[in-house]
């Protein structure tokens, strides 16, 4: 049993976790309010607490990217009432890019509100549990997170900074390109 709980206690220890430089999400509306979501993972890293083993955190790291949320749910999970057209990981400019296509039915499926259909269109971004970096809507103020489109505007863009400490993460691609043969 001490042995059991030391082998746990270690590979909790040297297990790091996943994250991405930036997130960007494109919502393409139709008339009807309905459309597609596409998430673009950018810059995809793992984060590695212990150095030492950095390496084989990293392969667990993309092993569970690839377990998780390529063939698992992790994706879905954040947008439920939304379904996946399409998921798929690639290389763009040096790094390991990953994106997510949904379809959904209504904003709402989307976290989009709108209080009346002659009012803009809002996304709180703190339920995103991310940092602003940009869009091609206005930003509220610090007190009210939210990004803010006009209602005639039918791609919604936006992107936001995840990892701000990108010198502490290992990046993954090498993972990606020696297994993606």
């Amino acid at each position: 049993m001490k042995k059991m709980l030391i082998i746990l206690t270690s590979f909790i220890l040297l297990t790091g976790c996943l994250t991405v430089e930036f997130k960007e999400y494109k919502f393409e509306l139709n008339p009807d309010k309905s459309g597609t979501l596409t998430i673009k993972f950018i810059n995809i890293r793992a984060v590695c607490e212990n150095k030492t083993a950095a390496d084989s955190v990293s392969d667990a790291d993309y092993n569970e990217l690839v377990n998780a949320y390529l063939n698992g749910t992790r994706i879905e999970d954040d947008f439920a009432n939304a379904h996946v057209i399409s998921k798929r990981l690639f290389e763009e400019d040096g790094k390991l890019c990953g994106e997510t296509v949904l379809k959904f039915d209504s904003i709402s499926q989307v976290n989009i509100f709108q209080y009346d259909p002659s009012g803009p269109l809002m996304l709180m971004t703190n339920v995103l549990n991310e940092k602003y970096y940009d869009s091609n809507g206005n930003k509220g103020p610090d007190y009210f997170p939210a990004v803010f489109w006009d209602k005639s505007v039918k791609t919604l863009i936006l992107k936001n900074a995840i990892a701000t400490d990108i010198d502490s993460t290992k990046e993954l691609l090498g993972f990606y390109r020696k297994n993606k043969n």
